[in-house]
């Protein structure tokens, strides 16, 4: 014990001692007091030295409490001081209300009026609901990946982190809110796995930014095709990826997809290399950017593969034909009832045999026909040709079909011819095969719309059903050679599954493509659109050579 506090204790009771005994009175002598009076004195003075420690150790703690408090700001100061330079943050009362924000955080809401006492709710509409929030109020430490969209359009990603603040006695004082941008980082790892997935498939695959066309990535495929390395992807675009890139075509194939009219598009071209087929689809990256992704599968082999099969059943094709035909006719003969008068139940026998050959022999025919058109050895006799007349006359042919599959065929054409350039034969082929596919799937009792409509080009021929649709999965395979779709549940659809391959072939010839919308459990329509007579003479007037100088015109005898 420190001599300051033991001199004070000896001197105070010792004093309060002689005072009591040099004037005490009465029968006891000084002698009987001495005992009483020093335990009297030694209590007093353990009393003053337990003061004097318990007021001094109060004091110590007033010190250390006043410390803990300054550095305690002090750290809470630094800490968000340290923060502001590379995040954005700010500071809630007990409230969340914003009592303290940072440029960037400012910056970040974008805000025309004070944030000062503004529930961060309302200022960021886009927390609510989000455990963060949750952590927020229920004042608990939180640190997590939050998605915010702000300014209705810019889709981010925050690192979110809450740090509720206390007093040294414990109590709530703020929040400290710090959020870190991690929008290009995520991006980064997106882009790792879409590398680490793709970068080895057989298929070339190109990500592209849907309005820049800037290349996002190449997997090795794509790169080895474009003769590139992987640094020089990111300096170009999806235009320089093909020499003499038709943008036109590409702005054809993509459209309707920016348009969210297709979930996927799908195209055949012929490059340097061989056929392929492209596929184009959409997404969103987290940068919340539109970006296409396009595959582009090599055709040589697969349509090596197909040429053979196709070869050897157009060989088996033609073998059955002859007698089939020769079966065909003689089954008419006997129908008809010019050999003689046949028993009801062998005319009904007979009229089974003579459905099935047809059915048989429009299987043959329809194989006959792809084979040929498949080696451009179709010959079309193109000529000025009535539309309208030409799909009056296929409503015609298929009334029969259509009452057998209890369907109604309903026309919607116009007043006005519509004269085209075509071959009226293969558009025939085409009207009767949607026409039987849309009778085939359409249920009991279901209608078949045809409807013919002027555009600004041409005609546009349109055939819906109210059938069961297609799955969106198996549209773009829509035209595959041998490709069947699932039947309705209440009829059997017998075919080839060359009937669409064809109709999209017959169409190529008449610079056509089948446009096709579908909706599962509601029906599909299939359209197409071709030029108008006088825009198909318009055009022809453009390709001819105009010769202008005398030198020219003798050249060409004129």
């Amino acid at each position: 014990m420190q001599v300051k506090y033991v001199v004070p204790a000896i001197a105070f009771p010792a004093s309060v001692f002689l005072l009591g005994w040099t004037s005490s009175t009465g029968p006891q002598g000084p002698a009987e007091l001495i005992p009483s009076a020093i335990a009297t004195t030694v209590a007093l003075g353990c009393l003053f030295l337990l003061a004097r420690a318990f007021g001094s150790h109060m004091q110590q703690l007033n010190r250390e409490n006043r410390s803990l408090r300054i550095l305690h700001q002090y750290e809470m100061d630094s800490h968000k001081q340290a923060l502001s330079g590379f995040s954005a943050v700010c500071v809630l009362d007990t409230e969340n209300r914003v009592i303290e924000a940072n440029p960037e955080f400012t910056d970040l809401i974008a805000s025309t009026t004070s944030l000062e006492m503004e529930c961060l709710d309302r200022a960021l509409p886009a927390l609510a609901d989000t455990e963060f929030w949750n952590a927020v109020e229920s004042r608990q430490f939180w640190s997590g990946d939050v998605v915010l969209v702000l300014h209705d359009t810019d889709r981010r990603v925050f690192q979110m982190t809450a740090l509720p603040q206390l007093s040294p006695d414990g109590d709530f004082l703020r929040t400290l809110v710090v959020m870190f941008d991690r929008t290009e980082e995520k991006t980064g790892v997106v882009d790792d796995m879409l590398h680490a997935t793709l970068e080895h498939l057989n298929e070339d695959v190109y990500v592209y930014d849907a309005d820049t066309l800037e290349l996002r990535y190449m997997n090795k495929e794509a790169r080895s095709r474009c003769g590139w390395l992987t640094e020089e992807v990111r300096r170009k675009r999806i235009t320089d990826s093909i020499p003499n890139f038709d943008f036109a075509l590409f702005r054809k194939h993509t459209g309707p997809l920016l348009r969210n009219e297709k979930e996927a598009s799908t195209i055949q071209l012929m490059l340097d290399k061989g056929p392929v087929e492209v596929m184009t689809r959409v997404i969103v990256g987290l940068d919340n950017k539109r970006l296409l992704v396009s595959t582009l599968r090599d055709l040589t082999d697969r349509q090596e593969v197909e040429k053979a099969r196709m070869q050897s059943v157009s060989m088996i094709s033609h073998e059955l034909r002859t007698p089939l035909t020769s079966i065909k006719g003689a089954l008419s003969l006997l129908n008809s009832g010019t050999l003689g008068k046949l028993p009801k139940q062998a005319s009904q026998v007979l009229s089974i045999a003579n459905r099935n050959s047809d059915r048989l022999l429009n299987v043959i025919n329809d194989i006959l026909d792809y084979e040929k058109l498949a080696s451009g050895n179709m010959n079309f006799s193109d000529d000025r040709v009535d539309l309208k007349a030409l799909v009056e006359e296929a409503l015609e042919n298929m009334n029969g079909y259509a009452e057998v599959n209890d369907v109604t065929l309903v026309p919607e054409l116009p007043s006005s011819e519509a004269h085209i350039f075509g071959d009226a034969d293969r558009l025939m082929q085409v009207l009767v095969n949607l026409v039987s596919n849309a009778a085939k799937f359409s249920p009991l009792n279901g209608t078949v719309t045809i409807k013919l409509q002027q555009t600004d080009n041409g005609w546009r021929v349109a055939v819906s059903d109210c059938g069961p649709g297609i799955p969106v999965s198996m549209v773009s395979r829509i035209g595959e050679p041998f490709m069947q779709f699932e039947a309705t549940r209440d009829k059997k659809h017998l075919g080839t599954g060359l009937g669409l391959t064809i109709v999209k072939r017959i169409l190529s010839h008449h610079d056509s493509a089948l446009v096709v919308n579908t909706s599962e459990g509601k029906g599909s329509e299939f359209a197409f659109e071709v030029l108008s007579y006088a825009k198909h003479l318009a055009q022809q007037d453009d390709k001819l050579v105009k010769l202008d100088t005398p030198m020219e015109r003798s050249r060409y005898g004129t």
